[in-house]
């Protein structure tokens, strides 16, 4: 495995690079950048690695500047000792937000999802859908039948073994289909399915917050009454889905 490591400090830099080594032996360096425009300047002259791991706050400024200066398609594990930043890094390439010190175990979790991500390219179009389908849905409300178009759909949800579509007007629908069909007729640039009773779109997203065990919480728009995590085995590829890259 490549990779590339954006750290100002070089005891964590020399610490990090231990710990990957010990947990995957075929780690390899194969670039190092104190500031912001050190690793511009790298990343625009050399072929990109499989894996980076970006300190926040660099000598210079924000690693997400790297993002505005050059165009990374690599996916990223950010490092800081604040979790101010977390979901800004969701926005971007990022598939894990590790907080200094950094624990090996984390450390570990982290490759982890990058190996699960790494069996098919990363690309977030690879874990969409190529083929998109316009989609409306048949509602009934009372004795009137009435359609949906997708394009007013907030989220969709399985509740006492129902299907429910909740409108970005905050109407609710009983549905006549399970969330895997539902799903086959979305999007995938706009609907995420974040855990098994649950597909939400990116426009019902108010508020994401860092969960245990590397989860992600949400809140939605219209609010939905019970707590909502994406699952675990779900949330590296949600992170790549907000990137849209």
């Amino acid at each position: 495995m490549r990779v590339f490591i954006a750290e100002d400090e070089k005891p964590a830099m020399d610490r990090l690079e231990k710990m990957l080594k010990v947990i995957d032996p075929s780690v390899t360096i194969i670039g190092r950048a104190a500031g912001v425009q050190e690793a511009v300047n790298w990343f625009n002259t050399h072929s990109h690695p499989d894996l980076a791991f970006f300190d926040i706050q660099l000598s210079d400024g924000s690693s997400f500047e790297i993002f505005n200066e050059t165009q990374l398609r690599i996916p990223v594990v950010f490092t800081t000792a604040y979790d101010d930043y977390a979901v800004k890094a969701f926005k971007v390439n990022s598939i894990d937000y590790l907080l200094k010190p950094v624990k090996q175990e984390e450390l570990a979790a982290a490759l982890n999802k990058f190996q699960s991500l790494h069996i098919a390219p990363f690309h977030a179009d690879t874990l969409m859908r190529t083929q998109k389908k316009p989609a409306r849905f048949m509602v009934k409300f009372g004795q009137v039948i009435k359609t949906v178009e997708a394009a007013q759909c907030a989220y969709f949800f399985s509740e006492n073994k129902n299907t429910w579509l909740r409108t970005a007007g905050n109407e609710t629908f009983a549905l006549d289909f399970s969330l895997d069909e539902i799903e086959k007729t979305l999007d995938p640039e706009k609907y995420f399915r974040i855990n098994r009773k649950m597909i939400v779109s990116i426009n019902a997203i108010d508020k994401m917050m860092v969960w245990t065990k590397g989860r992600v919480k949400l809140m939605l728009k219209p609010l939905f009454e019970e707590e909502i995590v994406v699952s675990s085995e779900r949330s590296a590829a949600f992170k790549v889905w907000l990137g849209g890259s």
